[in-house]
Formats: structure tokens, sequence, C-alpha cells
């Protein structure tokens, strides 16, 4: 048996659209966290006491606090962007 052109067309144009809708279903997942043999190394902060209140302080005079920070990660740590609130 012998299928036309348009015949032909359809056939194929259907299982165009059955891959299209079909993939995603067997697409290897890609969501959570990579296996740890995989996972990039990453710096991790620890900050002791990450608030202080300075209590009262005169307009003008300067306040100062030490706040201990340590790199708990595997990559150097860069601190940028400090704001105080």
């Amino acid at each position: 048996m012998r299928l036309s052109a348009l015949a032909k067309t359809g056939v194929a144009l259907a299982f165009f659209c059955l891959s299209i809708f079909l993939a995603p279903a067997f697409a290897p997942a890609t969501d959570g966290p990579p296996p740890p043999e995989q996972a990039k190394a990453q710096p991790s902060i620890q900050v002791a006491a990450p608030e202080y209140n300075f209590g009262t302080a005169i307009q003008g005079e300067t306040v100062e606090h030490a706040f201990t920070i340590k790199n708990t990660g595997q990559e150097v740590l860069k601190i940028e962007h400090v704001k105080v609130a």
C-alpha cells in the first residue's frame, strides 16, 4: 500500500508532536543538589555573633566592634559590599 505525500507528512507530523510531548518524561532529572562527588568547593561564612548593639552613641563619635568571622568552606571567602543597617 502506497501513502500519498500528504499522508506521509501527517504521519511525520504526528511522530514529531509525540516526541515533543514525551521527551521531557524521559529526560534525566536535573532538580536538586548535585551528587557529593560533583559538588563544587565553595566558601561558607560563620559569624559567632552577627549582631551587636552599640547602645547610645553621640553623633560624630566613632564606635567600634570586632566581629569574629570564620570561613568553614573549602574556597576563598570574599567579603564585599558591607552595609550598616
